[in-house]
């Protein structure tokens, strides 16, 4: 099984709309790294929540896997992400529209 790390996504969702960030490819399994969250705003805060949507189910709140968040003006969090199988969905949502997420990860085919 040919294994890859890689960038899948980057994203920077309007403000307060919630916006696929990654769905996982059939035949594919994902081991995430951290996701990395960005505020480059240099005055404002911003929160920001992640969803994780096992199988490509509805959404719902118990697949929150990160938030409510708040980011502080000109600051980077880390957030852990499961691993990710076929057909997965990962969405973000951010109460501004500057917030920036980037999912990398190894992709195993």
């Amino acid at each position: 099984m040919p294994q890859i790390n890689q960038t899948l996504a980057q994203l920077i969702p309007a403000a307060g709309v919630e916006t696929t960030l990654y769905t996982c490819p059939a035949g594919t399994s994902i081991t995430p790294f951290p996701m990395k969250v960005y505020n480059p705003s240099t005055a404002a805060s911003a929160s920001f929540y992640v969803r994780h949507q096992l199988l490509g189910a509805a959404a719902n709140v118990a697949q929150i896997a990160d938030g409510p968040s708040t980011i502080n003006p000109g600051e980077t969090m880390l957030v852990m992400m499961l691993p990710l199988s076929a057909t997965d969905i990962i969405s973000v949502q951010s109460s501004t529209g500057s917030v920036v997420f980037q999912l990398a990860g190894q992709v195993n085919t």
